[in-house]
């Protein structure tokens, strides 16, 4: 990531997603985040919050996706992920009712894991937080290529 194109932003643990809360208008998105614990990433249909339109990503030694509205969730082995001292480069990106996560900056490379969905929604915002407690630093590509 080039340092010009960058985002900066913290989050103090609250884990509302109300704050860090941007427009995609991609179908995936590039970030990197420096925290000693969880790091969660809301991917919703309408901006800000939690909706029943809304998948949510916690990143830590064991990642887990779920769908906000239905008791399905699907967790990946990730253990030492997440560094405090370290940003850790991560993408997200869905396509053909799935969300796809993985490590590093390009899209499609070093892949964690699969979320399917036969009735996935159309993703409009992403929003970024830390899990309570946890303060983390984030940066986010604002033009992530593939």
């Amino acid at each position: 990531m080039v340092a010009d194109d960058l985002i900066l932003m913290t989050s103090e643990g609250v884990s509302d997603f109300t704050e860090n809360v941007f427009t995609v208008a991609d179908d995936f998105v590039v970030f990197s985040v420096k925290a000693s614990g969880n790091a969660l990433v809301a991917l919703s249909h309408i901006p800000g919050g939690i909706s029943s339109n809304t998948y949510k990503i916690t990143y830590g030694d064991t990642t887990v996706i779920e769908r906000a509205d239905i008791d399905v969730k699907q967790t990946f082995p990730t253990p030492g992920l997440l560094n405090e001292n370290e940003y850790t480069d991560l993408w997200i990106t869905w396509a053909m009712n799935a969300l796809y996560i993985g490590n590093g900056t390009i899209v499609g490379e070093s892949e964690i894991g699969i979320f399917m969905d036969e009735e996935m929604f159309e993703i409009h915002s992403a929003s970024f937080t830390t899990g309570e407690g946890v303060q983390g630093m984030w940066r986010m590509a604002l033009h992530a290529g593939r």
